[in-house]
């Protein structure tokens, strides 16, 4: 279980998060958490994808308790990746995001159950420390751009425009 003095930490990192980015002129909102949303959030408005679709990343915190870790926090960042999804083309997909995950600077691509696609990756900080603006504006700029390097080739692969033996050779070229 998580205690209050846990969440109320999470909540100041966040906001101050929040300040970063909006400093560097990204939209961000901070959702605090309710009996609807168990975790407080900071939900960001990142550049859209090659369609123009907007995209967002998910800032929150692993839930852990203070016995579980006793040094760092764990910051989760999570974003749906837009496609069209094709459901006879997810074998195909997860082969894919398999493959793009050996190229993957920070953090991984997934497909869960009910077909959302996104990209996930947890950065660990001192527990005695604030996130530092320097490291989270490069992060998100690594975690953008890992965004943007492979959206598009999942999106062809899961639409059906490409088929996974050029994706893949797309991908090693």
């Amino acid at each position: 279980m998580i205690s209050e003095k846990v969440h109320a930490r999470h909540l100041v990192f966040l906001d101050f998060i929040k300040r970063y980015l909006e400093e560097d002129g990204m939209e961000s909102m901070l959702m605090e958490r309710s009996e609807d949303l168990p975790l407080n959030i900071l939900l960001t408005s990142i550049k859209r994808d090659h369609k123009g679709r907007e995209r967002f990343i998910n800032f929150s915190f692993v839930p852990t308790s203070e016995d579980d870790l006793e040094n760092l926090n764990l910051l989760q960042f999570y974003s749906i990746v837009p496609c069209d999804y094709k459901p006879e083309n997810r074998d195909s997909l997860e082969k894919l995001l398999l493959a793009i995950n050996q190229h993957m600077a920070v953090g991984h691509f997934g497909i869960k159950q009910d077909a959302e696609v996104y990209i996930r990756y947890i950065h660990a900080f001192p527990l005695s420390s604030l996130p530092q603006k320097e490291d989270i504006n490069e992060l998100v700029m690594l975690y953008t751009y890992m965004h943007d390097s492979f959206g598009e080739l999942i999106e062809s692969v899961v639409s059906g425009e490409k088929v996974l033996q050029d994706a893949l050779a797309e991908l090693d070229g």
